[in-house]
């Protein structure tokens, strides 16, 4: 995904899900992105916060998790394939925090994606 297009997805985020995330506009949207590729990292944050997002970047699944226990985030952004933990198993913590968080998903490997996205729920694998 180009960065203009990356940057209209999450600005549709944005508006869509900010009379959910804020009372006011005067505080700047929270952003946790998790990716372990460190130039998508550094060059999706660079364009956030150009954009006026207030953003934090963890190297790994782990890491973000970390951060997000530790912190508010409005909006987590989240690599797919990434070692040990996964986006996919990010989310399942995140979820299962009962956060209001908004999360999007990127990969490069569309064909991992859809493999999932196929199967019943009861057939995806726990991630326990």
């Amino acid at each position: 995904m180009d960065a203009n297009a990356l940057t209209a997805a999450l600005h549709s985020c944005y508006f869509l899900a900010t009379p959910l995330m804020k009372l006011s506009r005067s505080t700047p949207v929270r952003i946790l992105l998790a990716d372990d590729n460190q130039h998508g990292l550094l060059a999706r944050k660079m364009i956030l916060q150009e954009q006026g997002f207030e953003v934090q970047s963890a190297a790994s699944g782990e890491e973000a998790w970390e951060m997000f226990q530790a912190d508010h985030f409005d909006v987590v952004v989240t690599d797919y394939r990434m070692k040990q933990m996964n986006g996919s198993e990010l989310i399942r913590l995140i979820r299962a925090s009962g956060s209001p968080a908004r999360i999007i998903m990127l990969s490069g490997f569309a064909s991992a994606i859809a493999s999932r996205i196929d199967k019943p729920q009861a057939q995806l694998p726990d991630a326990g």
